[in-house]
């Protein structure tokens, strides 16, 4: 479940909309702009935040930069403060209405997985299937570790 950054993928994910610029706008300092802005195409690429410790490569930030007209290297003081990061993806969570994947939503998942398991055995074809139902529900996708879990379960021991 590898996020893509190619030029295609940059263009298409990462261009931002005369709504998104508003929304932006309001945000307090340019590292602050452009750090909402880069998780907002982030997440609605990626169907989730990312990951601590999880880089966006320097050609996205720049791009996105360059719409924003914010020198990008101000990117680097974006969310110093780990509550400002927390504030924004939550904001940004509820504006594209987005459901965690919580243990609810896991258990619905899961029982609606079964139902497909009993025709296909891939587990790849599985975490496809079920990244594709997520973002049809709208369900922030959870880390790749967890996808792993849903589609591969170990085997119960006595």
């Amino acid at each position: 479940m590898a996020v893509e950054y190619d030029e295609r993928a940059i263009l298409r994910h990462y261009t931002l909309s005369r709504d998104d610029i508003d929304l932006i706008a309001a945000k307090r300092g340019d590292h602050n702009r452009l750090g909402y802005a880069v998780l907002l195409c982030r997440i609605r690429q990626a169907g989730r935040p990312p990951a601590a410790g999880e880089m966006v490569p320097p050609e996205v930030v720049a791009f996105v930069a360059m719409q924003l007209d914010i020198d990008p290297g101000v990117h680097t003081r974006y969310a110093r403060r780990d509550e400002t990061r927390r504030e924004h993806v939550g904001d940004i969570i509820r504006r594209l209405n987005l459901v965690s994947f919580d243990r609810k939503v896991t258990k619905a998942l899961i029982t609606w997985l079964v139902g497909i398991a009993t025709n296909e055995r891939s587990p790849v074809r599985l975490a496809e299937l079920l990244i594709r139902e997520c973002r049809s529900r709208g369900i922030l996708l959870p880390l790749p570790v967890m996808l792993d879990l849903i589609v591969r379960p170990e085997p119960r021991r006595s």
